[in-house]
């Protein structure tokens, strides 16, 4: 068996339906959901209840959509009769529970699957393909094969597809005819791909029979060896996934400071893909742009008013633009020191907002009525601790040791 080394990088932020609005694989490349069923280049989409109507969420949305998907059908022997074997590539989107779209039961996943009719009974087959190589796969009594890896199922864990086998997307090769511009090839047409991690840009089977016939249309027999009829080959997929075209914002972290003497000061960080120009709003407050490194942005302004008042980051560069809002808190600081000896834990903490001064807690341990606070008869602590604001900020910092050895 062999497995992809590669994998997708990153996930996008949410789009109005509760789905990443992309994922960007190892060479950069941003995919959008494809879920346009106007869209001739994005033909995979599960069925609208209503196709003549706008999409809706979750009234009249498809039930399975894909960011990509890259898949190829050849004919095999094994029998009398031509069979069919499928190798499905893709990043699907879909809904957990009972498969129906409703709000909290978005998934997305990776995909990996094996198929075969026709193949000799209880025969095994070995299957190479542009993400690495399946293990021995043993078809059924009948000469049915299905194998499927699915990273993961997990409604709103959209983290985890980017640890399945998918990554980097496929895409058409320079061959013509040349894919349409923003994406990776039409969705239907079979054609030569580029891309694979592995240097295998084709699919081979091998097993018992399964380029035993000889028919128009039939087997294609590995090069070099058209005389085994144990193997199959192709290199021509089905690619379907459009660049995304818009990529959104994330505010990261939106804190205030607000001393007692001077004005008081916001720091907004936020994340988007490079280039793009980010706005930061507020009511009673001019439009202020950020500085940006790679796919960091970072802004600081002067605040009169609520420092709490709720804020807006607008990626402009979008069409249309694209915007989060969020309401700033205080910023905590804290330390946290645990001295073996005197079986005692001390906590310093302090609030950015020195005029309408917070209740700190120690979470699991107390309030923090003094600076600092000392809780005597502990006897272990964890490696962090998390000091919580009734404004609204948190910091989480490591506890140190302190004292001598325990015998």
């Amino acid at each position: 068996m062999q497995r992809n080394p590669d994998h997708l990088a990153a996930v996008g932020p949410l789009n109005e339906f509760g789905f990443p609005r992309w994922y960007r694989d190892s060479n950069d490349v941003l995919l959008d959901l494809g879920i346009d069923p106007a869209d001739p280049n994005l033909p995979a989409i599960g069925e609208l209840p209503d196709p003549a109507a706008p999409l809706s969420f979750p009234g009249n949305f498809p039930d399975e959509a894909f960011y990509y998907l890259c898949e190829t059908r050849l004919p095999t022997g094994g029998t009398a009769v031509a069979g069919r074997a499928r190798v499905i590539l893709a990043l699907e989107a879909a809904f957990g529970g009972a498969g129906n779209p409703q709000p909290g039961m978005q998934a997305v996943f990776g995909r990996i699957r094996f198929r075969i009719d026709r193949a000799v009974p209880n025969g095994v087959y070995v299957f190479t393909h542009p993400y690495g190589q399946s293990g021995e796969l043993r078809a059924d009594d009948r000469g049915r094969l299905f194998e499927t890896e699915d990273i993961s199922l997990s409604p709103l864990d959209f983290q985890a597809a980017l640890g399945s086998q998918i990554g980097p997307f496929l895409r058409w090769s320079n061959d013509a005819p040349q894919a349409p511009p923003g994406y990776l090839g039409d969705g239907a047409t079979p054609h030569r791909i580029a891309g694979s991690p592995v240097q295998q840009n084709y699919v081979i089977i091998e097993g018992p029979g399964i380029g035993s016939l000889d028919v128009d249309g039939g087997p294609t027999r590995a090069p070099g060896e058209p005389a085994n009829r144990n193997k199959v080959f192709t290199n021509l997929f089905t690619v379907q996934g459009r660049e995304a075209r818009v990529t959104g914002v994330r505010i990261d972290e939106a804190v205030y400071r607000r001393p007692v003497a001077g004005p008081s000061t916001l720091d907004v960080r936020a994340g988007a893909e490079p280039g793009r120009n980010l706005v930061l709003s507020r009511s009673g407050m001019a439009g202020t742009g950020f500085r940006a490194e790679d796919r960091m942005y970072l802004t600081r302004v002067a605040i009169i008013g609520d420092p709490g008042a709720a804020i807006t980051v607008t990626n402009t560069s979008d069409n249309p633009p694209t915007a989060e809002t969020t309401e700033p808190t205080d910023l905590v600081t804290a330390t946290a020191t645990y001295n073996l000896d005197t079986s005692t834990l001390t906590v310093e903490a302090r609030s950015s907002d020195e005029v309408a001064v917070p209740a700190l807690t120690a979470v699991g341990y107390g309030a923090l009525n003094a600076v600092p606070e000392v809780f005597p008869d502990i006897d272990a602590v964890p490696p962090t601790l998390t000091v919580t604001s009734s404004l609204g900020g948190r910091a989480v910092v490591p506890i140190a040791i302190t004292g001598a050895p325990l015998p």
